[in-house]
């Protein structure tokens, strides 16, 4: 990004990355004032099938290329420096150890940077509904059935802003999630005990259930026992609804209601 406008810098390798900026710098350009490095690629596999190759597949354009932008910006005040890690770097992703070792890189690079006093943030993304390695495809929907939210475009760069603006912390994570469906299935790994639904034990749950169901007897005798009284000085009964009428049944829909969110 410079004074007057945005630049384009596509990266597929260090020597790349090199070139483009150096010429970005030469030549009488306006001055770099920011740098967004979004490159990226996938070699998936089990750990036990990574090679060489893959790693490098995967480092190249990620981490390799960002070293490269680094390099070549360590002279350069610049006002932002985004750097597009991924939610890989910090939840991990089945078949994904390169790309999450190599966005790693890039959240370590920005934490360097903003210890260093310099513009550094990396953003982990989660997946975006319109653009992205995740986008297209019956990815998204497996995505979303097992908790994940998408990103929208509008809320994304609403959230890129927030991310390079003063106050941020080096490394932010952009993933709208349910929490409850993704941990709701199994184990909770420790890292993510706090955000697991809270569930009661079964003894617990038990006498839960079996007080608010007293707590509900106990209102509807009482309940049929005053409304048969008015009924007698009034000549009928009198309708009533659960949380509106006496003291007794709103204590009755509260536990219940207390039962539920116990649950």
């Amino acid at each position: 990004m410079s004074g007057d406008g945005i630049g384009d810098l596509s990266v597929w390798n260090a020597a790349d990355a090199r070139r483009l900026l150096v010429g970005a710098r030469g030549g009488g350009a306006p001055a770099v004032e920011g740098v967004w490095h979004a490159a990226g690629v996938l070699a998936d596999g089990l750990l036990a099938r990574q090679t060489a190759a893959t790693l490098a597949r995967v480092y190249g354009p990620k981490a390799h290329a960002a070293w490269s932008v680094q390099r070549g910006c360590a002279a350069l005040p610049l006002r932002a420096c985004a750097l597009f890690s991924s939610v890989a770097a910090l939840l991990g992703g089945a078949a994904q150890a390169n790309y999450a070792a190599a966005n790693g890189c890039l959240d370590a690079l920005a934490a360097a940077r903003r210890a260093a006093g310099e513009a550094g943030v990396a953003v982990q993304w989660g997946p975006w509904a319109e653009v992205g390695m995740a986008a297209g495809g019956g990815v998204n929907a497996r995505l979303q059935a097992s908790g994940w939210g998408l990103i929208g475009l509008a809320e994304g760069l609403a959230a890129l802003g927030l991310a390079v603006g003063a106050g941020a912390p080096p490394v932010v994570a952009m993933m709208p999630i349910s929490w409850g469906r993704m941990l709701g299935g199994g184990a909770v790994p420790p890292f993510l005990s706090a955000f697991a639904p809270v569930r009661a034990a079964p003894g617990v749950a038990t006498a839960a259930a079996a007080a608010a169901g007293a707590a509900a007897r106990r209102s509807r005798r009482s309940s049929s026992s005053r409304s048969g009284q008015q009924g007698r000085q009034t000549g009928g009964p009198r309708k009533r609804r659960m949380g509106t009428g006496d003291a007794d049944s709103r204590m009755s829909w509260e536990s219940v209601v207390e039962h539920l969110r116990y649950w």
